[in-house]
């Protein structure tokens, strides 16, 4: 895990990302959604054997994709599961290109708490090209869990993140699309999303 600092750069240029989503594949997650489900749409378990959909176990998390999944592991070296990273892009045949989920485990300071950083991350998206949406406060699992939407009007994307904190820990996933079709999308993170849980 890296320190709130290093997060924060990478989260800037994971933002660039997705501006340029078309050449390098990568995306972002923010939006808004009902308390019990941030993303109208997936289930649990973690890092363990990605073939059998699971992940983070060794991490201490777990989430998993069934196997009736929209979502498939995304072959970029640009996430590593050394370090908590995933990218899920959908199963070619639904011909949905610009569909992205994202995960990252990062470390926060003991000082620090979600809203605090929802808050300098809302000032930071107009310079990354992103029209911040929506703040709300929602509950994965029965964990307190904080929702971010927010628009990128110049390629029509829409980004959802959900950020879960467990002691010093970070866990953010970031769900992204075409506005047209965001909808559908964060229904299909959402069935990824509901399965999230600490495992120690």
């Amino acid at each position: 895990m890296q320190t709130f600092r290093h997060f924060n750069a990478r989260f800037g240029k994971f933002c660039m990302a997705v501006i340029s989503v078309s050449i390098f594949g990568s995306g972002l997650f923010l939006s808004v959604a009902a308390r019990s489900a941030p993303f109208p749409g997936m289930a649990s378990s973690a890092l363990s054997d990605p073939q059998k959909g699971l992940f983070g176990a060794q991490h201490g998390i777990e989430f998993h994709l069934t196997e009736s999944s929209a979502w498939t592991l995304a072959q970029d070296p640009a996430w590593r599961p050394e370090e908590a990273s995933w990218l899920f892009i959908l199963q070619p045949e639904l011909k949905r290109p610009d569909s992205k989920l994202s995960f990252r485990l990062d470390k926060m300071g003991k000082s620090q708490d979600l809203t605090q950083l929802a808050k300098r991350w809302i000032r930071e998206y107009p310079m990354l090209g992103f029209q911040w949406l929506q703040t709300k406060n929602v509950e994965i699992n029965g964990q307190k869990a904080l929702l971010v939407d927010f628009y990128q009007k110049s390629r029509a994307i829409q980004v959802r993140q959900i950020l879960l904190r467990e002691g010093q820990r970070l866990a953010v996933f970031t769900c992204s699309d075409k506005r047209d079709v965001f909808a559908q999308t964060v229904s299909d993170c959402n069935h990824v999303v509901q399965s999230f849980q600490w495992k120690n």
